[in-house]
């Protein structure tokens, strides 16, 4: 027989599911940076070559300031990342709290039909009553 479901309880099953697919956004980020960066890391090299002056062949320089591309981008889509990911909810309620409330409100739920059986049960014998005094 399935059990009825508390609309309390959080399903972690959801969280599980989505938390799988994290790995594969990192490699796809990954990928894209390090496509930019190979885009753009010749550009980025003709640009600063003659300025900086480096020492190093063309070649070399370019594939370093692909690398420093690479790397940026990698940086910048770890902090988008920490600020979009969702955070677990830290809850100051332990699962003890919630039973002990859960028990409350079943007890006072009790206590209400009590009250109501009482009422009505008052209420059948003031209307025998009257029947019988007429």
């Amino acid at each position: 027989m399935r059990q009825p479901q508390d609309p309390l309880r959080k399903d972690g099953i959801e969280g599980r599911k989505r938390r799988a697919w994290w790995p594969i956004y990192g490699f796809f980020m990954l990928v894209a940076a390090a496509g930019i960066a190979y885009a753009t890391g010749p550009m980025l090299g003709e640009a600063t070559y003659n300025s900086v002056r480096p020492g190093l062949p063309r070649e070399q320089w370019d594939l370093i300031m692909g690398i420093a591309i690479a790397f940026v981008l990698v940086l910048l889509f770890g902090a988008i990342y920490s600020f979009l990911a969702p955070k677990p909810i830290t809850s100051k309620i332990s699962n003890r709290d919630l039973e002990r409330e859960r028990k409350l409100v079943q007890a006072e739920i009790m206590a209400r039909k009590q009250r109501q059986k009482v009422v009505r049960q008052d209420l059948a014998k003031s209307r025998k009553q009257q029947e019988q005094d007429r």
